[in-house]
């Protein structure tokens, strides 16, 4: 009898065990959605080929979108993960934190990555009308009018010295541009509000978007697309 007794116990703590086990580790799937927007705030017609990797310590994986940017990753473990996306041509914004809780319902996901400019800008004065400066210019390279959200977002680095460029500067500031007639450019220029003196700027792309940018710098024009603009 006290065989059989024990035999029982036992039974039970193992039964009990494997349950706490399995609850241990819940898992889930995620459900993605990567969309690809072109320089000009567009979804692209095909969003395939985009490399996503979900990880934290004790799980990681990586997958690739289909043509509509969609992807899944099966039987993912409960927890927090740290997202990473890669795609030729494309930015990554900031990553994203993934929370799964795991369970029959699958957690979702949506990430947007913008096109790489291509467009280039040159400059031909810049100018102080009012109280404030604005540059004046020509884009190069437009196919077509950008998306509503969307403009052209510069970064300026400014210097007393005319050797100007992103690694070469005193202060920088951030310009939005608008197509006016054709692919004349404007640029309003709020940081000369309150300076005076002579200044050189070398404007460098920053990106499409007015609520998504990127520190990404690419350099518009050649190297003598440098401007000096003096203030009184």
């Amino acid at each position: 009898m006290k065989k059989h007794i024990f035999t029982c116990c036992l039974s039970l703590m193992i039964l009990s065990c494997t349950k706490e086990n399995d609850l241990g580790v819940l898992k889930g799937d995620i459900i993605g959605e990567v969309n690809l927007l072109d320089q000009y705030g567009y979804q692209e017609k095909d969003m395939s080929g985009t490399t996503v990797t979900i990880s934290n310590d004790e799980f990681s994986a990586t997958i690739v979108t289909d043509e509509l940017g969609s992807y899944k990753v099966q039987n993912v473990p409960f927890g927090v993960y740290n997202t990473k996306y890669e795609h030729n041509g494309y930015l990554e914004r900031t990553p994203e934190k993934i929370k799964h809780i795991g369970g029959a319902s699958a957690t979702l996901s949506t990430y947007n990555m913008d096109q790489i400019p291509t467009y280039e800008v040159h400059l031909d004065s810049v100018v102080k009308q009012s109280h404030d400066i604005y540059a004046y210019g020509k884009m190069l390279n437009i196919t077509k009018k950008p998306q509503y959200g969307y403009g052209f977002a510069f970064r300026f680095f400014i210097s007393g010295n005319e050797q100007v460029s992103k690694d070469n500067y005193t202060n920088s500031v951030t310009g939005y541009g608008m197509l006016t007639t054709g692919t004349n450019i404007r640029i309003r220029i709020d940081w000369f509000d309150q300076n005076k003196g002579t200044f050189f700027l070398r404007p460098y792309a920053l990106i499409t978007s007015y609520y998504h940018r990127s520190d990404y710098l690419k350099a518009l024009g050649n190297s003598s697309d440098i401007f000096q603009c003096t203030l009184n």
